[in-house]
């Protein structure tokens, strides 16, 4: 699946970030680590991913994205039990892929909603460094925006706006900053890690 769901996307022009952003908007956090995985094949993907893949595929490409496209053979669901495709196929049909998609979140309403949160914030939608900190956002930031209830988008945008790039890379400078041994470096990332949460925190809340 990993293998079509790439050739798809680079025969589109798309980049992995392109489908990272679309899934985020139909609600699964897949930073673009994810969509890497995905494509090598390193992903097990849930129900409900299994169910919006084809629907996120389908916004970024702009047409529907029938299960036929994506898999072939036999599906492992576990260890015990496999589903041909054309079975997947017939019950994960075009006719609820077409009717998630008009009940799913717009993309273009999704960055409105983002673009206002930022305004609320005091800050730009895209300060600057924004699409390099999206871009380079990985598990670090999308738990710490999960957090904090916020989106990764606009998680990025405060890191961009205090920092200029990732927390993960702001934490990682910090920790180092520090002096601490090798073998110590994990707790001191973990102390930096917390002293950022409180930053972006008291930053949203305008202290």
């Amino acid at each position: 699946m990993g293998e079509r769901v790439r050739a798809l996307r680079e025969a589109a022009g798309l980049r992995q970030e392109d489908l990272s952003r679309a899934a985020r908007a139909a609600g699964l956090a897949w930073p673009r680590s994810k969509i890497a995985q995905l494509e090598r094949g390193d992903k097990a993907l849930s129900a409900e991913e299994l169910l919006l893949l084809p629907v996120v595929l389908g916004w970024v490409l702009d047409r529907p994205v029938p299960w036929r496209e994506l898999v072939d053979g036999d599906i492992a669901l576990s260890d015990q039990v496999t589903i041909a495709a054309a079975d997947l196929s017939r019950y994960m049909a075009l006719p609820l892929a077409e009717l998630l998609a008009v009940r799913a979140s717009d993309p273009g309403e999704v960055w409105e909603r983002i673009r206002g949160r930022c305004a609320e914030l005091g800050i730009p939608a895209q300060p600057p460094a924004f699409a390099e900190v999206l871009a380079a956002s990985g598990e670090a930031e999308y738990r710490a925006a999960t957090r904090l209830k916020e989106s990764g988008e606009v998680y990025a945008a405060i890191s961009a706006h205090l920092w200029g790039r990732t927390m993960s890379a702001e934490r990682d400078d910090l920790a180092e900053e520090s002096g601490a041994a090798a073998a110590g470096l994990t707790a001191h990332r973990g102390r930096a890690a917390r002293t950022l949460d409180e930053e972006v925190q008291a930053f949203i809340r305008k202290e």
